[in-house]
Parts: structure tokens; C-alpha cells; sequence
């Protein structure tokens, strides 16, 4: 069986339940603790993007990025395209994203998500969508960081192994 081939381990819960989210090897202080700060918004962001579990692998994540690359190629923007070629000559598909890029995913659960008082929106065909602030029950980015931390010490969450972020099924 070759890493492609790799089945992911059982679950507690249905995989709609879930959801990914892209991790670079910026998000982490040190090898293997991760950056809380990967999960505030940056200027211009209205959300945090995620990608649901039961549409998307991990592997499609990560994809995903090296897509959205693609069509910055497009551009009419000349320093999008440049930085487009840029990432895509170092980065030109999701094995070397993985293996030289340091590029993760992290599996948590959307019922914790809620449960810290944060919504998200619908996902598109391809399993994206967002984790939303959501004032009426005080879950505002800029004053409660997503506790992923909280999630990770508990086992609610987990950086996913290479094997697992090369499985296409």
C-alpha cells in the first residue's frame, strides 16, 4: 500500500463532524507546538478557513493551496503572478508541500467550535468554508483566540500525520 493509499484511522464521530484546517511550518513556535496565533484573522479576513472532513481529505486541503496558486497565474495583477510562480516552483505539488514545505493539517471537531461560542458558514462544493466571530455569545477573534491549544492537550484535535495528509481517500 503506497502513502496515496493510506486509509485514515477510525473516528469517535461521522466524519461531517469534523473539519481541517491547513497548517505552514510558520504556524509552529518549535517542531510540533503550534502557533496559538494561526488561528486569529489577519487584516482583511472576515473568517478562519476550514475545510469539512466528510467533503475533504486532507490531502484535498493541501491541494487546495498549490490550486489557488494556479489561479493567482491568472492574474492581472504582475506581483500576484510573480509570487504565484514563486510558490509554485518551490512548491510544486502536495508531497513537497508535506515533506520539504512542513505543510500540516489539523482535525478538530466543529461541536467544539460552537461550543466556544464561534459559527460557521455553509460549505462551498468543495467542503470550504469559515469560522465566523459571533458577538451575541462573545466569540470575537480579536478578544477569544480559537483555545486550540485546549483541544490539542485533550485529544480534541490533532495534527495529522504525513501519511495521513498524503491520503486521497
Amino acid at each position: 500500500m503506497s502513502a496515496n493509499d493510506t486509509v485514515l484511522p477510525a473516528l469517535d464521530e461521522p466524519l461531517y463532524a469534523y473539519v481541517y484546517r491547513r497548517l505552514i511550518s510558520n504556524n509552529f513556535r518549535k517542531k510540533g507546538v503550534l502557533n496559538p496565533d494561526c488561528f486569529v484573522l489577519r487584516e482583511g479576513e472576515q473568517g478562519l478557513s476550514v475545510f469539512r472532513a466528510d467533503i475533504a481529505t486532507p490531502y484535498d486541503v493541501l491541494q487546495n493551496r498549490i490550486d489557488n496558486e494556479r489561479e493567482q497565474l491568472k492574474s492581472d495583477d504582475q506581483e500576484r503572478r510573480t509570487k504565484a510562480q514563486a510558490f509554485l516552483e518551490t512548491k510544486p505539488d502536495v508531497e513537497t508541500l508535506v515533506h520539504s514545505a512542513g505543510y500540516k493539517v489539523l482535525r478538530f471537531r466543529i461541536a467544539d467550535i460552537e461550543q466556544m461560542g464561534f459559527e460557521l458558514t455553509q460549505p462551498d462544493s468543495i467542503g470550504h468554508l469559515e469560522i465566523r466571530e459571533n458577538a451575541l455569545k462573545g466569540a470575537v477573534f480579536a478578544q477569544r483566540k480559537l483555545d486550540i491549544k485546549a483541544l490539542l492537550d485533550t485529544g480534541a484535535a490533532r495534527i495529522l500525520s504525513v501519511e495521513e495528509c498524503l491520503a486521497r481517500k
